[in-house]
């Protein structure tokens, strides 16, 4: 599967510099990048949905399909494994796979962690990272939808005074 960055620079989201500071700030806090880039301003909940959708025929689930999630699917993701990586087990395929709720389903380690927590095959898709933190908190009980702590982006720098 492709990696978050190239993708979004291919399709003119983002630049290679604006993508390079977020990288650079995403090894200063160990964050997502698709979170920094939603706090920085940089991209869109609903861009980055529809990038995965259209670049990487990646499905979408709505804020209908993550309700109600069965306590046997639940337990199959542990809370802070959901919340870490910002999934949502949701039901299973009709061939035993996994469907999960993914903010950034490019995270190849993330799905591969799944995989190896789970034992089962992971099908990615795609939902928005608010909807998905909504509804971990709302599965799983008394899990606080904490923001990370990304720093707005930086003000650019006051223009020098005209010469006289």
């Amino acid at each position: 599967m492709k990696t978050l960055g190239p993708l979004l620079i291919r399709t003119g989201l983002l630049s290679q510099e604006q993508f390079a500071k977020a990288m650079d700030l995403q090894v200063r806090t160990n964050l997502p990048i698709h979170e920094i880039l939603i706090n920085q301003g940089l991209l869109k909940e609903n861009d980055l949905v529809e990038v995965f959708k259209k670049d990487m025929m990646i499905p979408e689930l709505r804020r209908e399909d993550l309700h109600d999630i069965e306590p046997d699917i639940k337990n199959l993701i542990p809370r802070e494994m959901a919340f870490r990586y910002c999934v949502l087990p949701v039901r299973f395929d009709l061939h035993g796979h996994l469907i999960v709720a993914m903010a950034n389903p490019a995270d190849n380690h993330a799905a591969d962690e799944l995989m190896r927590s789970t034992q089962l095959y992971i099908v990615r898709c795609v939902a928005p990272t608010s909807l998905i933190k909504d509804c971990i908190a709302k599965t799983y009980g008394g899990l606080k939808k904490e923001e990370p702590n990304i720093p707005p982006p930086a003000a650019p720098p006051p223009s020098a005074p005209a010469a006289p």
